[in-house]
């Protein structure tokens, strides 16, 4: 997986309330374990967090774990496609 962006852009010292962490966007490479052929690529951007907070690196966190969680599950899916395919 590749972090392409990463939004709000603040410093940590800052105070600044955010929808969420703000938007991530991501690129998620699938390969073949056993010839490395390339499976699929998935790019989009998501959303890290529904409600209004401050944002600090608690919440930023927490909302990370959430977003690596849905595109594991995301990631499953398309691997369980592929396989029955």
């Amino acid at each position: 997986m590749t972090l392409l962006t990463l939004t709000p852009y603040a410093s940590t010292d800052e105070k600044v309330m955010t929808k969420g962490s703000g938007e991530i966007t991501v690129q998620v490479q699938l390969k073949d374990g056993n010839n490395g052929a390339l499976l699929g690529i998935y790019e989009g951007i998501q959303p890290v967090g529904k409600e209004y907070q401050e944002h600090t690196l608690l919440t930023a966190d927490n909302n990370l774990k959430v977003l690596f969680s849905i595109w594991g599950r995301q990631a499953l899916k398309i691997l369980d496609t592929a396989r029955v395919n």
